[in-house]
């Protein structure tokens, strides 16, 4: 058997404040054909912490701009142990966003 990732890793541009907060600016992800995808982020909708499965994390609801005229909303998460942007696979779709 197998084992998938349940997560795809991402690159994130990010400034963060003095008090700590981040704040994510692009996110570069990469579809199936291994093209990469850059998001230049309009607005962070939501910025929340969670722990999912024993995982400390962040969601970021993000607003970002694909490059076709309209907004489309993509989420990603910020893991605090292991400072690792991700994104899971329900939230990307290279197909619809891209």
């Amino acid at each position: 058997m197998e084992f998938q990732d349940p997560v795809t890793p991402v690159d994130v541009i990010a400034v963060f404040n003095p008090s700590g907060r981040i704040k994510p600016l692009y996110i570069r992800a990469e579809a199936s054909d291994h093209t990469l995808h850059t998001f230049p982020v309009r607005r962070v909708l939501l910025s929340r912490r969670e722990h999912y499965g024993g995982i400390r994390r962040v969601h970021y609801q993000c607003e970002v701009d694909p490059g076709s005229g309209s907004l489309e909303c993509m989420d990603i998460f910020y893991n605090i142990d292991t400072h690792r942007w991700m994104i899971e696979p329900e939230y990307w779709d290279p197909d619809r966003i891209s």
